[in-house]
């Protein structure tokens, strides 16, 4: 395979592209000519990667990552460990000891004991694991700024204005059409799968179906695996504005949800914004239903059947469904 690029060095007469250099501490363009390679490359001629190797080393560079793969598996699965002992230890804290017998008591302070024991171990190895983690982190940044694809303040004023055209071009979609969307997500970190049914990973991801302003509707999920989950309604441009990122402290951030640790956020109401209610409780394999009444203005979430939650919704502006999730989520469609 002969490559059809031609060199841009001065005095090397546009000759033709051979290769590349792979030696990390040459300071000199990459692509090289006959001419580079004498003016340039000499000393370092194993470096040099002809054309038609290119692909098959492009491979090979990528090919380790793969294990993100196996890794990303192993973290959902202890973040499936971690939810489940944090939705046990949660469950203690409400424990009514006033009216506990006997048997009852001696073993809730078994129960107990057994968890002093090994706080000290817990909180050593989760010291240990925060700094490796950091480090792995560091690493994982270093790899993504080698692909370009970390935050560019350039690119992303072009891919918000792009966006926000795009805002206008959105049409709604039928109640059985409804799917997470492509466009409108993290697009890094959230994967679509199931013909869009399923959305898996770490951040916000939006579902391509706007809210009918004039009917009650339904809409069920299923927290199927991970380690927290928020979910509920969002104002389209505000989402895109913030580049997916958290900004939800202060009302005005066009979100309408609840999340899994106990806490709600409110684009219009600041009494219940950013606060915790103990009757929020999202557990893993919970059936979510967002109930929006756009008459009245309201959005109520039920969990398995159960209505835990409502809160007023501004209904004069479009509001598409989203959700922040930590693991995976599904769309239930037997409503």
């Amino acid at each position: 395979m002969m490559s059809q690029l031609k060199c841009q060095q001065h005095d090397h007469e546009e000759s033709q592209i051979l290769g590349v250099c792979i030696n990390e501490k040459c300071k000199n363009p990459r692509p090289y000519c006959i001419g580079c390679k004498v003016e340039f490359h000499k000393g370092h001629e194993n470096d040099l990667k002809q054309y038609g190797q290119l692909q098959s080393w492009i491979d090979q560079c990528l090919k380790s990552y793969q294990n993100l793969i196996n890794f990303q598996g192993f973290i959902l699965q202890l973040s499936n460990l971690l939810n489940e002992t944090m939705n046990l230890l949660n469950s203690q804290k409400d424990q009514d000891i006033d009216s506990m017998g006997i048997s009852k008591l001696e073993n809730f302070i078994k129960k107990l004991m057994g968890l002093q024991s090994i706080e000290k171990e817990v909180n050593f190895q989760i010291n240990n694991l925060t700094n490796e983690i950091n480090t792995f982190k560091s690493l994982i940044k270093t790899a993504l700024n080698s692909l370009s694809i970390i935050d560019n303040e350039n690119l992303e004023e072009k891919s918000l204005k792009k966006e926000q055209i795009q805002i206008q071009n959105i049409k709604p979609l039928k109640q059985d059409l409804l799917v997470f969307s492509e466009k409108y997500r993290a697009i890094q970190n959230i994967q679509i799968q199931n013909n869009g049914k399923q959305a898996s990973g770490v951040g916000y991801v939006l579902c391509d179906y706007l809210i009918p302003k004039n009917e009650e509707t339904i809409l069920k999920f299923k927290f199927v695996s991970g380690f927290s989950i928020a979910l509920g309604l969002c104002h389209l441009e505000k989402p895109i504005e913030s580049n997916y990122q958290d900004k939800l402290k202060s009302i005005g951030h066009g979100l309408y949800l609840i999340q899994s640790n106990s806490m709600s956020y409110s684009h219009l109401d600041a009494s219940i914004n950013n606060k915790s209610y103990k009757k929020i409780k999202i557990f893993l394999e919970s059936i979510i239903s967002l109930k929006i009444q756009t008459k009245q203005q309201l959005l109520t979430w039920i969990i398995n059947n159960e209505e835990i939650f409502t809160m007023k919704i501004d209904t004069t502006k479009d509001l598409y469904p989203i959700i922040d999730i930590c693991g995976v989520v599904e769309i239930v469609e037997d409503y």
